[in-house]
């Protein structure tokens, strides 16, 4: 994790080389792979592979119930990994830190919650078209309640400060849910100062950041995100745990979402008082395990350091950005002003007709190139741009300029293949 960036071959342009691709088993098992799906489901370094195969001969049990060694050794091991999250994004307590089994249920309770307790009948919810459905369906549940305003990204994807403020303006919003990434234009929307415009007009703000806790430095008492959703597969941890971060005195009013063993103080035939968060939130068996890997994940991602990986991926970025535009047959889906390391686009023939991003990624397939295709769970923002899906690249730690290069061949041939060129 020392290796220079750049590595320069017979006095021609430094390329970047990938550092880390050692890393991850799959690219030892599948060495011809160019993976560019990140976004969808980061792959795995093989310490957080390890964590979790250690905890399992070693230290398993149930946590927070017993009093034998195995379930204390466990139990310690999982609240480090809440204590190691609270760190990775600057919460104030770890007690601010809610373990979820993925970013889908963590919406979901907000959803459910938030009406019990800081929404009341007929406060109003903004989201934006560039949502994924993971945030946009659980909020159009509650329109009948809680009328819902859609704001329209522009032609490239941007969403800008003038348009949250006008929002504000015009409509008593209680609450702006909106994604800090585009999972489909790489979007980088200005979260701390939308953040500002909400809670000048006494609204809250939750973040998916799904897309953005891989890429960028997270730091939730600067961003002053009331609440901020992130999910561990992503961010090269296992599936099956995400993080729901809210400040904690929203945290207390909020009721449980599910209710059952381990969130309980007291039971009796006639009623049950519930503990305080974030026990209240975690109904059941946690996910123990996966939160030893999530634990290795951020120990990998601090020991690379997150503003090292944001700046590698920057270059990466624009070396992909700059690839795609060059190529004639290239639509992006989207454009926008600020952008991360994802993105959509569709190949089109010489008359503008689309090729079916389906098609695409299967060739690409052939060529040992993985790239997502479909609506990416966002068909509103399909439906804003006219099309029915799109290819998505997207890029993660273990990327390189080969890669990219790759991915231009591959379109290259595909292209002259279906007579784009």
């Amino acid at each position: 994790m020392n290796k220079s960036l750049n590595t320069i071959n017979d006095n021609m342009t430094p390329k970047i080389q990938h550092q880390y691709r050692d890393d991850f088993a799959v690219f030892s098992n599948k060495p011809d792979l160019v993976f560019l799906d990140s976004a969808a489901s980061a792959q795995k370094p093989r310490i957080v592979m390890q964590a979790m195969l250690e905890m399992a001969e070693n230290s398993y049990a149930n946590v927070h119930r017993g009093q034998y060694g195995l379930s204390i050794d466990a139990t310690n091991i999982y609240e480090q990994a809440r204590q190691d999250m609270q760190g990775f994004i600057n919460a104030k307590s770890k007690d601010e830190i809610i373990f979820t089994r993925n970013a889908t249920e963590s919406f979901n309770l907000l959803s459910h919650c938030l009406p019990h307790s800081l929404l009341k009948t007929g406060d109003e919810i903004a989201i934006t078209r560039l949502e994924h459905h993971s945030n946009f369906v659980p909020w159009l549940r509650l329109k009948n309640a809680h009328p819902l305003h859609v704001i329209a990204p522009d032609a490239n994807g941007n969403i800008t400060e003038a348009q949250i403020e006008q929002l504000f303006a015009e409509h008593p919003i209680k609450l702006l849910s909106i994604t800090h990434i585009s999972n489909v234009c790489g979007t980088l929307l200005p979260i701390k100062r939308f953040a500002e415009i909400a809670h000048q007009h006494g609204a809250y703000i939750l973040v998916d950041g799904a897309q953005a806790a891989p890429h960028v430095p997270l730091d939730m008492q600067d961003l002053d995100a009331d609440f901020y959703i992130l999910t561990g597969h992503k961010l090269y941890a296992p599936n099956a745990i995400a993080v729901l971060y809210g400040k904690y005195h929203l945290l207390e009013t909020l009721p449980p979402f599910i209710s059952g063993g381990g969130m309980v103080d007291r039971v009796t035939e006639t009623e049950a008082n519930f503990l305080p968060p974030p026990t209240r939130f975690e109904a059941g068996t946690p996910p123990i395990m996966e939160a030893a890997g999530l634990s290795a994940a951020i120990d990998y991602l601090n020991a690379i350091g997150m503003e090292t990986i944001k700046n590698a991926e920057q270059k990466l970025t624009q070396i992909l950005h700059d690839m795609l535009m060059q190529k004639p047959y290239i639509a992006l889906v989207g454009n926008p002003e600020h952008r991360a390391c994802v993105f959509g686009f569709n190949m089109q023939r010489k008359d503008g007709t689309l090729i079916a991003a389906h098609d695409v990624a299967t060739l690409l397939d052939e060529q040992n190139i993985a790239v997502r295709a479909g609506h990416h769970c966002a068909q509103p923002l399909m439906n804003h741009f006219g099309i029915n899906g799109c290819v998505r690249a997207s890029l993660g730690i273990y990327n390189d300029e080969n890669d990219i290069d790759r991915l231009s061949d591959g379109l290259d041939k595909i292209a002259k293949m279906l007579r784009a060129i």
